[in-house]
Parts: C-alpha cells; sequence; structure tokens
C-alpha cells in the first residue's frame, strides 16, 4: 500500500501513530500532514486559538446534532491556496514512488472525495 490514511481530529494521536508506524513497518514511508504546511503559515494568516476569520485557518463555532456547541476548521483565501498545495503535494510524491503515512483533518465528505481524486 502506498498512502495510509490517518483522518482524526487535533489532538487525537495521528502523529504519533505515523511514528510508529514508521518504526514497524518493513518499508520507508514519509509522514506529511496539513499540520507541516500551517506550520510554515506566517502565524498572522491564522487564528487556531480563537475564532478571528483570518485569510488562513480559523475556527467558526457550530451547532452540533445533539445540541452542543462544536467547532469546524475554516480556510480564507490563504487556507485555500494552502490546503490544495498540500493536496498536490502529497500527490506529486505518490507519483514519483514514495509510499506516505497522510496525517490529515478533513473537513466533510465533499473534501474526502475531492482528495482522492488526486490519486
Amino acid at each position: 500500500m502506498d498512502i495510509l490514511f490517518l483522518n482524526g481530529t487535533t489532538c487525537s494521536g495521528k502523529s504519533s501513530i505515523a511514528s510508529e508506524l514508521q518504526a514497524i513497518l518493513p518499508d520507508y514511508y514519509l509522514h506529511i500532514g496539513i499540520d507541516h504546511f500551517i506550520a510554515m503559515m506566517p502565524s498572522k494568516s491564522n487564528d487556531l486559538e480563537g475564532s478571528e476569520k483570518k485569510d488562513g485557518f480559523y475556527w467558526r463555532e457550530t451547532l452540533l446534532p445533539d445540541n452542543t456547541t462544536g467547532y469546524q476548521i475554516q480556510q480564507g483565501p490563504y487556507g485555500i491556496k494552502v490546503n490544495d498545495a498540500y493536496r498536490k503535494t502529497v500527490a506529486n510524491l505518490v507519483r514519483n514512488g514514495l509510499r506516505l503515512i497522510v496525517d490529515d483533518i478533513t473537513n466533510g465528505e465533499s473534501e474526502m472525495k475531492m482528495g482522492a481524486a488526486l490519486f
């Protein structure tokens, strides 16, 4: 298998699982995730602690089906460009014969379909 896809919320252990998989799998796998790309962005482009609308990524409060409050990640115009570059980078690495562990937080079914279409 060329891609192992780990999807989950922030701080759910995806990066730790990816590191363990790299250690135990017989083949070599690169670990890549949207967090790596977010870390390259200027901090002023994101608000990942609050809900201030930004050009990068920010949280939006939302009502969950059980009537509790949750948060959904949102993308401004710069965030859309970064996310698009991330997905294309993943696809390019696979096309170049590298095995990947992709550590991601998908934002719904439409994003899963879009990502799958790249491969």
